[in-house]
């Protein structure tokens, strides 16, 4: 058979088993987040873009609230950029080097996830290949104005929206890759690169000024600023894991081995934009203390020189076969543990859980039932419901989608989530954009739709006492008492654990 044929069939294989798998694993936190936003769209949330939302909206409102219609567009954006690493690589080197990426590419455990639970490292590692793809296009072309300068900076600018550290960190990179090699130096004179480069700035900042909120925007991106090496160190233990363990020693090799690619211009130009970003993503960790698989993007260009930088290395046959074999295995069997890696668990092997699926939720849809339960039951009570209250953002969101629609739960509006957040006198996450029970002034109910009504509090862990709970949920209502304990279980293990707490009465925070 073809090898191409062949390599086409085993992508839309994969393809097809990406879409199943992504409805037979529950949603995670960051998903159901999107999906929460989806339903209230606007020009910018607190640290991120409309893109995400508005694909979610789009499917949702064809395939409903699903699963499949939250996740239809994963297999899609991974196919998509899959194609677009394959033009690049065969542009830059040629067909084998080519095929090769794309088997890489297809094998990744980091792309193996993005394909089933992750939408927007999905959606950027389509954008960071498109935009690469584009700079390529416009390096070679003679026409001044050319559409593939425009592409690229609309691709860049639309990765910025998801990211905006991210596009930056991208466009330093390629920016510093055509100063460093000189057959690229003339391009500082002719407007493409400026083109790209302006597009890529001014599309995010759009829209975090067309949304209104763009100064609190660009505070959640420089929060928690300082020095913070275990999450910098923590993110190059990241990017080893979930880009594969010999694919990442290979890089490294590859970097020390300079002769091989120093008079090769792709090849650098595709080492030092990709390598960049992970370089600066492992410093912004360690500024930020906060950590992102979108930097891990950066890595994608890297593989395709790499493959090429092997394959023409003065090695022995054998030793590029074992190469060869180990680059395969490696990352597709790491990638088969990191789609859900709570079903590891669940056969009894004890998988640590700083390993687990970045983000990945287990166990909502029996949380919710129970819960739902408990509504019911507090009916005669509480004839026109309780509101509840979840512990984070996540588990709001999650509990939000899981929850059945007609469970009896005390709601003012549409708009209003059904499943609240500790009020505070900040803001601290996307909720705070939404109508929210905490919005009364400190001291004072009136006006307050939720006054005088109860609530349903979900902490994480079991039978922690009363007053580990937050403060401000503690003094906002006339009494707290336990309520009930949820024990989330997969073929007699447990995953996790929740404690439900009634709280009577709010009455809003003492002044």
């Amino acid at each position: 058979m073809n090898v191409d044929r062949l390599i086409l069939c085993g992508i839309g294989i994969l393809t097809v088993c990406r879409w199943f798998l992504g409805t037979s694993i529950e949603l995670t936190g960051e998903e159901a987040l999107l999906w929460m936003e989806s339903q209230r769209l606007d020009w910018f949330f607190t640290d991120h873009g409309p893109l995400e939302p508005m694909l979610i909206r789009l499917s949702t409102i064809v395939l409903g609230d699903t699963l499949l219609g939250v996740r239809c567009w994963n297999p899609l954006l991974i196919l998509l950029a899959t194609w677009l690493l394959y033009l690049l690589a065969r542009s830059v080197f040629h067909q084998v080097v080519a095929r090769w990426s794309v088997v890489v590419f297809q094998l990744c455990p980091i792309v193996n996830v993005a394909g089933v639970s992750a939408i927007d490292l999905a959606l950027a590692l389509f954008l960071w290949l498109a935009g690469i793809w584009g700079l390529w296009c416009g390096l070679h072309r003679v026409h001044r104005w050319h559409w593939a300068w425009w592409g690229a900076g609309l691709a860049f600018g639309c990765l910025g929206t998801l990211s905006l550290p991210v596009a930056v960190a991208s466009l330093l990179s390629v920016s510093v890759s055509l100063l460093v090699l000189q057959r690229w130096e003339s391009q500082w004179w002719r407007p493409g690169i400026w083109i790209l480069i302006v597009l890529g700035l001014l599309v995010p900042f759009a829209f975090m000024m067309a949304s209104g909120h763009g100064l609190l925007s660009l505070r959640f991106f420089t929060k928690s600023i300082g020095l913070h090496a275990v999450v910098a160190a923590g993110d190059v233990l990241a990017w080893a894991w979930w880009s594969g363990p010999v694919l990442a020693a290979g890089m490294v090799w590859a970097l020390l081995r300079w002769r091989l690619w120093k008079r090769e211009h792709g090849t650098a130009l595709l080492f030092i934009a990709g390598g960049g970003v992970l370089l600066l993503g492992a410093v912004w960790g360690l500024l930020s203390g906060s950590s992102s698989l979108i930097w891990l993007v950066g890595a994608m260009p890297c593989f395709a020189a790499l493959v090429s930088v092997w394959l023409s290395a003065d090695l022995s046959l054998d030793m590029k076969g074992r190469w060869r074999l180990w680059a395969l295995a490696s990352p597709g069997g790491l990638a088969l543990l990191g789609v859900n890696t709570a079903n590891v668990r669940t056969l009894g092997w004890a998988w640590p859980r700083f390993l687990d699926t970045p983000r990945l939720a287990e166990g909502w849809t029996q949380t919710a039932q129970s819960i739902e339960a408990m509504l019911v039951a507090g009916l005669d009570q509480h004839p026109q419901g309780l509101f509840l209250v979840a512990e984070s953002p996540a588990s709001a969101a999650l509990l939000e989608f899981y929850l059945p629609e007609e469970a009896p739960v005390y709601r003012v509006s549409e708009a209003s989530p059904r499943v609240h957040l500790v009020e505070s006198a900040g803001w601290e996450s996307v909720y705070d954009l939404w109508p929210n029970y905490s919005h009364a002034q400190s001291g004072t109910v009136q006006g307050s739709p939720f006054a005088g009504y109860s609530a349903l509090y979900l902490a994480k862990g079991k039978g922690e006492p009363i007053d580990t709970l937050p403060g401000n949920f503690i003094n906002a209502f006339r009494a707290l008492d336990f309520a009930a304990v949820l024990e989330v279980k997969r073929r007699r293990r447990e995953l996790q654990g929740w404690t439900l707490y009634h709280a009577y009465q709010y009455r809003g925070l003492p002044l």
